[in-house]
Order: structure tokens, then sequence, then C-alpha cells
């Protein structure tokens, strides 16, 4: 599978930091998504995450305010830095971003959706890009 775009749920946040000044709005290529849909660690530590959520929020918490806000903060943050974008709310554009990726790869690979409900991950990289990308100049 080739480089997809958008964010994946920004598991190395130095990769994104590091990666944030070098990228183009209009492409918006920067992680491998097959990385996630392949990292079996990653699908266990997020099946602990949602699963023990209820016994133990503050692990719930932990992730949250370790993985996802700074997440969503960082790329709230570049996508306000570029307003050819022209996005009306730039962090709930990054909430249905990470939303929309999250639920892919939960679907294709931990719910085994890929073997009931196939679908390329470049379909869905594809209109993100196009919806976050289309009222730029």
């Amino acid at each position: 599978m080739p480089l997809l775009s958008l964010l994946v749920l920004a598991l190395d946040l130095r990769l994104l930091k590091s990666d944030l000044d070098c990228l183009k709005p209009q492409s918006l290529h920067f992680f491998k998504l097959n990385n996630i849909q392949s990292d079996r660690n990653f699908h266990n530590f997020i099946r602990i995450i949602i699963g023990e959520s209820g016994r133990f929020p503050e692990l719930a918490k932990a992730y949250v305010n370790n993985i996802a806000k700074p997440a969503i903060e960082t790329l709230t943050q570049y996508f306000k830095s570029h307003p050819e974008l022209k996005l009306e709310d730039p962090e709930a554009t990054v909430r249905v971003m990470v939303g929309s990726l999250v639920y892919f790869v939960m679907l294709q690979e931990m719910l085994h959706g890929k073997d009931i409900l196939p679908l390329e991950g470049d379909r869905l990289i594809d209109i993100l890009t196009d919806l976050i990308t289309k009222h730029q100049s």
C-alpha cells in the first residue's frame, strides 16, 4: 500500500511534529495508514483502552491527555496556520478527519471488516483530502 495521507491517530507525535513544516495542504501525505492497520500491538492497546475505560477512567483520561489531545492540538494548529484551506472550524475538521481514520482502522482491521466490507484506504484518504482542500484558493 502506498503512502497515505493524514493523521491516523498521531501515534508517533515526534514524527508528526518533525514533518509538520514539510507538509503541503494540497497533498497532506504524512503517515502510513498501513502501519497502523497492520500493527497488532496498537490494536490490542486500543482494545484495552476502550474495554477498560469504564472500570479505569484514569486510563482513558491518560490516553486522551497524552495521545489524542496533543495530536488534535498539533493538527488544529497546522490547519489554522494555513488560511488558504479556508476551514471554517479547524478543530472540528481535525476531529472529523481523526474520527474517520480511527473508525476505518477499527472497522477494517480490529473488527475484520476488510473481509466483509472491504474499502481501500486510498479512497478514504482521497475523499478526506478533497473535503479539506476543496475551498482552497
